[in-house]
């Protein structure tokens, strides 16, 4: 490169016509206003030099103008400058040209997605355009996602629709960022009663909650309504509450309170049977047969029927039924009804039958034995529950009386049936017939007895009867009065021998004396006579 200075031109060098030119050179730098450039802003950025942005080692010192050549500052806000080429021009001295760099600026708009925000719908309202329920002013170029990162319509259904947070998302041009804004959707529950149920049981049957009776997954707090729509507690007595359908109604809560929902409990109080019976006969002598009579409404039959009788005996059936009471007794029956429905009640009746025992027809009677020195004889029946009596003797006499006195035949003693009837106020009867002795003592001694051998009357024998035999004693003595045979047994008689033995003594009369004691007498007696022996 040639420098500065004065350069000389000579021409003629050497010749006499030698001449020269000296001119002087000056170098004038040219001037860089640098390359053009593209830059982009968003316009919501701050201000910026756009000297910055030049490439090309622009000089500084030059001049900015506008994309319509008005003069520009060179700092740029994207808020409010255009967008366009803005020149900076650095000017050159002469002869040098001036130079240009262009920035060629875009400056596209920020997005604006709206703010977050958060709703809570109830689950009847309406379908929700989802964009005019963010804050500020979203455009509407943005895309939905729903809580799952799935791309959503825009338009929130809150009957089907998933709960959560909704994103809005709208896309920018660069350098401005792409933004978003949530949603947070939520949903009051609509009110459920639950299902319609139903609830049976008998009058006496437990109180009962009626929300147990209720389907589904009802909402608790609800409010209960009687078959007259009047309010009623939650629990059912079946004693004090009718049968009918009973209305639970649940409200609704936070965005649903103009909402309820109403379900019902049909009730049916069965009623318990009313239950009547009775005895025939329900009293009477034992063994007593009687028949006991279901006299309850059929209405309340056709279940089971349990009868407790009173003497350990049980039976079923609803129909009458026959019983044999075999032991006197004062008996309490009940008898269990249970409905068709499964309802149970009973009747007890203390008393309801009333077995009497029988009269005991037994007496006593004094003396006992009679004797020929008191053949009259007292009777007495001891069972104080008769009231009628009848005494036979031997069937020749009678009395009617608890007591009384029959003379028997004191000359020739003998046994006597003696029999006693007697009834009581119920009518119940017995009957008891015994042998009554009257013993007057029979001594029998023959006078002449024949101990010849020949088997007829061979033995002297005292008959006696009604005599005690361990009291006995029998003796025979000869004319000279001396004893020639005794016993102490009944049974023995004398054949006519000595006592010690050796032949038939000799015909004649002999002395006998008998000791022996009656059988109702404390004392013996003596009786003494003559036998005649002959052979």
């Amino acid at each position: 490169m040639d420098v500065d200075g004065a350069y000389t031109y000579s021409v003629g060098q050497g010749s006499n016509c030698a001449s020269s030119g000296t001119v002087t050179m000056t170098t004038i730098p040219s001037v860089n206003a640098g390359t053009d450039v593209a830059v982009a802003y968003c316009n919501d950025q701050g201000t910026d030099d756009l000297f910055l942005s030049i490439g090309g080692g622009p000089m500084t010192g030059g001049a900015w103008l506008y994309p319509n050549d008005a003069v520009f500052s060179g700092i740029i806000d994207p808020a409010s400058d255009p967008a366009g080429a803005y020149q900076y021009i650095v000017t050159a001295s002469a002869p040098c040209a001036n130079d240009t760099a262009f920035v060629n600026v875009s400056i596209p708009s920020a997005v604006d997605p709206g703010t977050d925000a958060a709703l809570t719908l109830c689950t009847d309202a309406v379908p929700l355009d989802m964009l005019g329920a963010l804050g500020g002013t979203p455009e509407a170029t943005g895309a939905w996602t729903d809580p799952n990162g799935q791309a959503f319509p825009g338009t929130f259904t809150a009957a089907s629709d998933p709960v959560g947070t909704y994103t809005y998302t709208v896309t920018a041009v660069l350098p401005c960022p792409t933004l978003s804004a949530t949603l947070t959707l939520a949903t009051d529950p609509l009110p459920d009663a639950g299902t319609d149920g139903s609830l049976t049981l008998c009058y006496d049957g437990v109180i009962t909650d009626l929300f147990t009776r209720l389907g589904g997954t009802p909402d608790v707090g609800g409010a209960w309504l009687d078959p007259g729509l009047l309010a009623h507690a939650p629990l059912l007595d079946p004693a004090a509450d009718t049968s009918g359908t009973y209305t639970y109604v649940a409200y609704g809560i936070g965005t649903c309170t103009h909402l309820t929902d109403s379900a019902g409990v049909l009730v049916t109080v069965n009623p318990l049977p009313v239950v009547t019976f009775h005895a025939d006969p329900d009293s009477g002598c034992h063994p007593l047969q009687t028949t006991f009579y279901n006299t309850t409404d059929p209405l309340y039959l056709g279940g089971n029927c349990v009868w407790t009788l009173g003497d350990g005996a049980t039976t079923t059936g609803c129909d009458s039924i026959a019983h044999l009471y075999e032991l006197p007794g004062w008996y309490t029956v009940q008898l269990t009804v249970t409905t068709p429905q499964g309802c149970v009640d009973q009747l007890t009746v203390p008393g309801a039958v009333v077995v009497d025992p029988a009269p005991i027809a037994t007496y006593t009677y004094a003396p006992n034995p009679g004797t020929e020195l008191n053949a009259n004889i007292y009777f007495a029946s001891d069972d104080p529950e008769a009231t009628q009596f009848l005494w036979t003797f031997d069937g020749t006499d009678s009395a009617t009386t608890r007591t009384t006195y029959h003379q028997f035949n004191d000359v020739l003693g003998d046994d006597y049936e003696v029999c006693l009837y007697v009834t009581d106020q119920y009518g119940c009867s017995d009957s008891l017939c015994k042998v009554v002795s009257v013993l007057v003592p029979s001594v029998f001694i023959p006078n002449s007895f024949t101990p010849d051998g020949n088997n007829l009357n061979e033995i002297f024998q005292p008959v006696l009867a009604d005599m005690v035999l361990e009291d006995h004693l029998f003796e025979v003595y000869d004319r000279w009065g001396q004893l020639v045979y005794h016993t102490n047994d009944m049974e023995q008689g004398w054949d006519g021998r000595h006592q010690s033995g050796g032949d038939i003594l000799p015909t004649g009369v002999y002395t006998w004396r008998l000791i022996g004691r009656p059988v109702y007498a404390a004392d013996k007696q003596e009786w003494v006579g003559q036998v005649n022996l002959m052979k």
